[in-house]
């Protein structure tokens, strides 16, 4: 292995199709609990964002709001801003 190679970035080395990606899941903002979630192996040339959201549901669906309709704030975000400001 070269030099050059040693101190390259992983996503300057591997392909657009096998790429690795860390989506930062935050399960409550008021107390600033998060998961990283890591995909391996993602063909970035044909994932979509429907694809992927389809995909992290699929393979942890109790990090994902499953309303589409409901509002943000009945759901607790923004709850740790409100108390912040009292």
């Amino acid at each position: 292995m070269s030099s050059s190679e040693s101190t390259a970035l992983v996503n300057e080395i591997l392909p657009n199709t096998a790429a690795t990606i860390t989506i930062r899941v935050i399960k409550s903002f008021e107390y600033r609990v998060g998961k990283s979630l890591v995909l391996h192996n993602v063909n970035l040339e044909e994932m979509t964002v429907r694809k992927l959201k389809e995909e992290v549901k699929q393979d942890h669906d109790e990090l994902t709001l499953n309303d589409d309709d409901g509002k943000l704030a009945d759901i607790g975000i923004g709850m740790s801003l409100a108390k912040q400001h009292k």
